[in-house]
């Protein structure tokens, strides 16, 4: 859920394996262009992610989610190193 009001979006993920990589969400925007991290996410429960202002605009209902797995980190990764294994479009209420 994204509340574009406080730029607060909030993921929720339940039973994902334990890999030696760590799920990573991306914004794929609708121009076809670069994916944008929004960071790495709890494999169990909620995570709470604050988008930055320039992330913003790109949360829309042309873009996508999509989820990759990545070495872990405490930062965003620049773009993804391994194929996508979820995607999902983005759905404005």
């Amino acid at each position: 859920r994204y509340d574009p009001a406080t730029a607060v979006l909030r993921v929720r993920a339940s039973g994902m394996p334990e890999t030696p990589t760590e799920p990573e969400l991306w914004i794929v925007p609708a121009d076809g262009g670069a994916p944008v991290s929004l960071g790495q996410i709890d494999r169990d429960g909620e995570t709470v992610i604050s988008v930055a202002e320039g992330h913003r605009s790109l949360i829309n209902s042309n873009a996508r989610f999509s989820l990759s797995m990545e070495p872990p980190s405490d930062s965003p990764s620049e773009r993804p190193s391994a194929e996508f294994v979820a995607d999902g479009a983005i759905d404005l209420i």
